[in-house]
């Protein structure tokens, strides 16, 4: 889950910079696609239990140890952080949801992180 995470991260900062390959919705479909399945979540706050993650967040088979993950994911929340408060306009052009104001982009982060909350603090044996 932590690379899950991690991937998220990298992804969405590069939709920040404008350089995200991959996934990408037809533009005519981008509106729709922010209004059904979206703001559904930013209203709510949470994710719909069952969703499945995209292809490309979805972990390797074969994962790193632990401490390096852990270190990759310190390292993109750092950079997407640093990178979402120098952004220099109120809005960003996502490959799947179409203009988005960043504030809502960021809470998107915040909303996926904390729905795997429980899944990155390990068990107490």
């Amino acid at each position: 889950m932590v690379e899950h995470v991690a991937r998220a991260y990298e992804y969405n900062r590069a939709v920040l910079h404008g350089t995200a390959s991959g996934m990408a919705a037809p533009r005519l479909l981008r509106p729709l696609i922010c209004r059904f399945l979206l703001q559904p979540v930013l209203r709510r706050g949470r994710f719909v239990p069952g969703s499945k993650s995209p292809e490309p967040f979805r972990p390797s088979a074969t994962p790193a140890a632990p401490d390096v993950l852990l270190e990759r994911l310190r390292a993109a929340i750092e950079a997407f952080e640093t990178d979402a408060g120098a952004a220099g306009a109120p809005a960003i052009d996502h490959p799947m949801f179409g203009r988005l104001p960043l504030a809502d982009f960021v809470r998107l982060q915040e909303i996926h992180t904390r729905h795997h909350c429980g899944q990155l603090v390990p068990a107490a044996a």
